[in-house]
């Protein structure tokens, strides 16, 4: 009895790992080296270190050029223009699988339509403004991408600034995100 509970509570916790797997960042860990901003333009950082909504990965666009697939344990950054910066975001999800135990040819199927399913969740692109920031140049601004969801809605990200120091903290051991190459 104990060996079955034993396996069902590692079969659990194991499971629960699996959110966000797919969306984990590629690029090279944060460093504060290139995050100086110059006379005539305001450099944006941008982080998500938020388990809560790891999942969900977000492509961030100033309506001009992509700018990068934030997930959790993610940054960017990128000089922008002194004045306001409209930032625009799409859901990127990354469904969790559920393999159920003990594994058979019914849940095997089911486990094959969700795959199937999932690849294709992110093939429309709808790009929907999330932010208005006003920048001055010379300045560096910190923002925690958050994901606000209850649930019941599709999961929305929203920015929250951050002192300078604290960011630096909250930055270590994310890496840099990435586009998706074409």
């Amino acid at each position: 009895m104990n060996i079955r509970l034993i396996k069902n509570s590692l079969y659990i916790i194991s499971t629960l790992f699996l959110f966000g797997c797919a969306s984990q960042p590629q690029g090279e860990l944060f460093s504060n080296k290139d995050l100086q901003a110059d006379s005539k333009s305001a450099k944006i950082v941008i982080y998500n270190n938020q388990f809560f909504g790891s999942a969900n990965s977000f492509l961030l666009s100033d309506g001009q050029r992509d700018l990068a697939v934030l997930s959790y344990k993610s940054y960017t950054e990128f000089d922008t223009e002194p004045g306001t910066l409209e930032l625009f975001a799409d859901l990127r999800q990354s469904p969790p699988y559920f393999l159920n135990y003990p594994f058979d040819a019914i849940n095997s199927i089911s486990a094959a339509l969700t795959a199937a399913e999932a690849s294709n969740a992110n093939n429309k692109v709808e790009m929907n403004r999330f932010a208005s920031l006003n920048v001055e140049a010379g300045k560096r601004y910190f923002y925690r991408l958050e994901v606000d969801t209850n649930g019941f809605t599709t999961p929305k990200p929203k920015l929250i600034q951050v002192e300078e120091a604290e960011a630096l903290g909250e930055l270590q051991k994310t890496n840099k995100a990435l586009l998706p190459s074409s």
